[in-house]
């Protein structure tokens, strides 16, 4: 009997850090607060997923260079060896094995690393696909087409994200920052 819902194995990638006041994310709060940027190696099925891309990874040799003056005001903690392509391929995978990459959601933390799987379909959540305006931003394709998006599955069970008909390198080339989605 064919398992098509649940995850083999699972591996949580060791991650970069950045640490703030606790007053920016709460009124009243003091003191500092590290937060994780956690990314996960998901054995499944249908094909290995990643979920989340963490930093972009030359910031792990030069975040001020990535990053500006957000590296130093977040205090951001990240080692070459932390960096997803690395862990992936210490685990005696290649970044080509991996078929799916879930962001999360596309803050830098989470969505620096899409590049570096041009082969593997993106799932994103709705809510980060659309602009302030409310539209669906349009992705060049590698083709040079432009691609829809529509609801993805992974495992036979609907999804609530939507899956790109384009690369996950494709639906973030055009971007002018990393992390981000570009404005339209």
């Amino acid at each position: 009997m064919a398992s098509n819902g649940f995850a083999k194995r699972l591996w949580a990638l060791d991650s970069p850090t950045f640490t703030l006041d606790k007053s920016i994310l709460m009124v009243g709060a003091s003191g500092e607060v590290t937060i994780p940027l956690p990314a996960y190696l998901i054995e499944h099925p249908k094909g290995l997923v990643l979920f989340d891309t963490g930093l972009v990874p030359d910031a792990a040799d030069d975040p001020e260079a990535v990053y500006g003056d957000l590296a130093s005001f977040l205090d951001i903690r990240f080692t070459p060896e932390q960096r997803v392509d690395r862990q992936i391929e210490a685990l005696g995978y290649r970044r080509s094995d991996i078929k799916y990459v879930i962001a999360s959601h596309t803050h830098f933390g989470h969505s620096g690393g899409l590049y570096l799987f041009p082969d593997a379909d993106l799932l994103v959540g709705e809510g980060d696909l659309h602009t302030r305006t409310g539209r669906i931003p349009p992705v060049r394709c590698s083709s040079g087409g432009r691609t829809s998006m529509r609801p993805g599955t992974i495992g036979g069970g609907r999804s609530p994200a939507a899956m790109s008909t384009c690369s996950a390198t494709a639906a973030w080339s055009s971007c002018s920052r990393p992390g981000t989605l570009p404005e339209s």
